[in-house]
């Protein structure tokens, strides 16, 4: 089963809410689609780098991936 979850933080980093959904697939086609349903235009939307992603800057929200494997790791970066 394939899912996206996506949460909201306030201004201090905590969280506010989180969806969790069910996808057909990891295309940026489904992801586009996804994030029009879901996000508002101009959220920041930080994810693990995967070639899906992308499909959030086609529903006009700015992303920000963040690759978690390989050397150039940083485990703080994801909490700031």
């Amino acid at each position: 089963m394939l899912f996206v979850a996506a949460l909201e933080v306030s201004p201090k980093g905590r969280p506010l809410y989180l969806r969790l959904s069910h996808l057909s697939g990891f295309t940026k086609q489904e992801i586009k689609s996804w994030s029009s349903k879901h996000l508002v235009q101009g959220s920041l939307v930080a994810t693990d780098g995967l070639n899906c992603f992308p499909g959030v800057e086609a529903a006009n929200c700015y992303h920000e991936p963040i690759i978690t494997g390989g050397d150039e790791y940083d485990e703080f970066k994801v909490f700031t």
